[in-house]
């Protein structure tokens, strides 16, 4: 053998010993991105249902067609296929732990990055479970993170959640606000609407005199009182409480569609 093809061979060799090892790193880096949930791992489950950052969740079927609306049902089979879902493995692993016949979260310590999503996964899976304490667990957020809270009582009809936290949503500029409700909301935010049931937006009223002549004459179906200049509402604390009242005729809205 020549020494050119014997050199060549060596550093064929060379490059298969070289390179061999870092395939099989990259191989395992792939195939431990997908972890099992400490929590629901067990050995007997029939679904496997994935986070979208790589945790699988062995689930019995059982479980999801009792406790859930929007999980297919029993008669029909994954074929031993992943289950992928968009939602964290933080989500689900609050969202799982509703289905199953135990004590539930109580989630009355949880921040609300964790329980917005967990409420609104509820709400799209129809973990029924689940959707009650998260949408109860939101009102307590109503000052913190108003407009988040809005948009999920518009989307998901809660209208008594809408009462607690319209008053809050008023202090933020209307394009922002407008931009993050659902299409319906949007009209009966920006417009003021008379309306013959008006006078009850009386009861949530603090004693004010402008807020009275508005209330008064939007019941009569006017605009603003005969003798009132609209100009005079377009700066300073006098404009933010008839905004403050815009919002009370939204509320009444809401509470009539």
């Amino acid at each position: 053998m020549c020494m050119l093809c014997h050199n060549a061979r060596h550093s064929v060799h060379a490059l298969s010993s070289y390179f061999l090892p870092t395939y099989f790193i990259i191989i395992h880096i792939k195939m431990s991105s997908v972890r099992t949930s400490e929590n629901f791992n067990a050995s007997d489950a029939d679904v496997i249902i994935q986070s979208c950052d790589g945790v699988q969740f062995h689930i019995h079927r059982k479980h999801l067609e009792a406790n859930t609306g929007a999980f297919p049902p029993a008669e029909f089979s994954t074929k031993g296929e992943v289950v992928k879902l968009t939602e964290n493995v933080r989500t689900l692993n609050f969202l799982f732990q509703f289905i199953y016949p135990k004590r539930h979260p109580a989630l009355d310590s949880e921040k609300f990055d964790v329980l917005a999503p967990l409420a609104e996964a509820a709400e799209k899976y129809e973990v029924f479970s689940a959707i009650n304490i998260c949408h109860i667990r939101m009102i307590a957020f109503v000052s913190t993170f108003p407009r988040e809270v809005m948009v999920y009582a518009c989307r998901h009809d809660y209208p008594q959640v809408m009462d607690r936290v319209a008053l809050f949503v008023i202090r933020y500029p209307l394009d922002t606000t407008v931009a993050l409700l659902p299409p319906r909301f949007v009209v009966p935010w920006v417009i003021v609407l008379p309306s013959r049931n008006i006078k009850k937006v009386t009861d949530i009223l603090l004693v004010d005199p402008l807020l009275s002549a508005l209330v008064e004459c939007i019941a009569s179906g006017r605009w603003l009182p005969n003798d009132t200049d609209y100009s005079q509402y377009n700066k300073g604390p006098q404009y933010s409480q008839y905004r403050r009242y815009r919002i009370l005729v939204f509320i009444q809205f809401c509470a009539n569609v």
